[in-house]
């Protein structure tokens, strides 16, 4: 992972707004909404830590949820 892409993900988890613009808490990667309607195995993808699988699996949400 090159520092652009570490710089925007730790953004993602550091931020206090989803992706879909509603509040939502700082260390988790989308508000509640978002996250209860992904399927379970997304969810599970998304406790993966940075560098070893949190992008793809931020990245595969985000496109789900679109």
């Amino acid at each position: 992972m090159n520092v652009k892409d570490a710089v925007f993900y730790a953004g993602v988890l550091a931020s206090e707004e989803c992706q879909c613009g509603a509040e939502k808490l700082k260390r988790n990667a989308l508000c509640w909404r978002c996250f209860n309607s992904l399927p379970t195995h997304m969810k599970n993808d998304l406790y993966q830590k940075l560098g070893y699988g949190f992008e793809a699996a931020y990245e595969a949400a985000v496109a789900w949820l679109n």
